[in-house]
């Protein structure tokens, strides 16, 4: 079995992409995937994250022997680097997407909603027809730029079964490969503990990105103790519970 990693991002990033394209990059390399990593200008026509789509489809052109492209969100680190990729694959699906439980969809909330922000994707026609269909499906509505973007199709496709969707996708619980990091009291069972794969931090600030992902590239591959208990985003960045509150009020 062959593996890509495949992740975009546009270039008005903080120094924070430097690091966290290094240890994909890094990651790949150890474990001999081939790594795919462009960056764009803040797209016109639609929200940058629903250009995962046309990167992966050039992905499979462009891949010499894999057989499975593994989408990384830019935000996010690969914490553990002796697990494979493999690990997370069942060659009788096309498409492996994590469960984050409640979410939004389409503007109304759901008890369990597919996180797009990881996936794995079988180089196949199925998969080229579901990811053509996706990005088409969103001409003529305003999903271009609407929140969850991409994500919200995506799951509209699982929840009506489109393109086959039910039967060719394998939903996994989120922190097998992907998770939230410090999101209160939301989904609980999603969010990163000590000792997982890897990483994200959707939801997060640009402000918190530049305190949050340089801190956790030095924890890379940090053993694990089961009474770690990880610290929130404003404990690392030094801010008084009293600097939160106000920033809450504004």
């Amino acid at each position: 079995m062959k593996i890509a990693i495949a992740e975009l991002y546009t270039n008005n990033l903080g120094d924070w992409v430097r690091l966290a394209t290094k240890n994909k990059c890094d990651y790949a390399t150890k474990h001999g995937y081939e790594f795919f990593s462009e960056v764009i200008d803040f797209p016109k026509e639609r929200h940058p994250s629903w250009y995962c789509i046309p990167h992966i489809l050039n992905v499979f052109k462009q891949c010499k022997e894999s057989d499975w492209v593994f989408w990384s969100d830019i935000d996010s680190l690969i914490m553990k680097t002796d697990i494979e990729l493999s690990s997370f694959i069942s060659e009788e699906y096309d498409f492996i997407v994590p469960n984050q439980g409640e979410g939004a969809i389409l503007g109304k909330v759901h008890d369990e909603c597919l996180n797009l922000g990881q996936f794995f994707i079988k180089k196949s026609s199925w998969s080229i027809e579901l990811l053509n269909k996706v990005w088409l499906w969103s001409e003529g509505t305003n999903f271009k730029w609407d929140v969850y973007w991409e994500n919200c199709v995506f799951n509209h496709f699982w929840k009506n079964n489109c393109h086959n969707f039910a039967e060719r996708a394998k939903v996994v619980p989120c922190r097998l490969f992907g998770s939230f990091h410090d999101m209160g009291d939301w989904n609980l069972d999603s969010q990163y503990r000590f000792g997982d794969f890897l990483i994200p931090f959707a939801g997060k600030t640009m402000e918190q990105r530049d305190v949050l992902i340089p801190e956790y590239y030095k924890r890379i591959d940090d053993k694990t103790d089961e009474s770690h208990v990880e610290p929130k985003w404003s404990e690392i960045a030094g801010i008084t519970s009293e600097e939160m509150a106000k920033r809450r009020k504004v």
